[in-house]
């Protein structure tokens, strides 16, 4: 009887066992394939279609001016600027925009050779995400800009866009 008893013991702990094994392997700290964010290989596919927004006051001028991302290596943003005075709104650079070269497109970080069509030099833009701020380091020649964005969910389809 002592063995048979033993025998529903061992069973008992080896389907306890298995079961704590099976249950350890799901984590709910693995990724999952539909959530974009871990899917996303490079800095555009992670942060295509977020809207960033950098605001400057000098001489009682306000200055705003909006960049969306794209997941497009030949064209990698959207932008609009308004400033104080502005009759009709927003600007919108559109097709009018210098070419880009992407020089590194890693999921954290973007560098681009930004091509102005009318002039003969170029600068280099590094951007790098640190929470809801866009870092943007451009130099142009030997200088170094840094403009910080913030993220916004304002809609850009609603601007009031100037006729060229």
């Amino acid at each position: 009887m002592k063995n048979i008893d033993i025998k529903n013991k061992l069973r008992y702990f080896l389907i306890l066992l298995v079961f704590g094994l099976y249950l350890s392997g799901c984590n709910s700290d693995d990724d999952n394939d539909d959530d974009p964010i871990t899917t996303c290989d490079t800095f555009l596919a992670c942060n295509d279609g977020t809207t960033w927004k950098f605001v400057e006051t000098e001489d009682g001028i306000e200055f705003q001016f909006y960049i969306q991302l794209i997941d497009n290596k030949n064209n990698p943003f959207q932008t609009w600027f308004s400033f104080t005075g502005l009759d009709c709104g927003y600007d919108y650079f559109g097709d009018q925009s210098p070419q880009f070269e992407l020089i590194e497109n890693s999921k954290n970080i973007l560098v681009i050779k930004v091509i102005w069509p009318e002039d003969d030099g170029f600068e280099t833009w590094t951007i790098t995400k640190q929470g809801e701020t866009l870092k943007v380091v451009s130099v142009y020649y030997q200088e170094e800009q840094v403009i910080l964005f913030n993220l916004t969910s304002e809609n850009m389809d609603s601007f009031a866009i100037c006729d060229e």
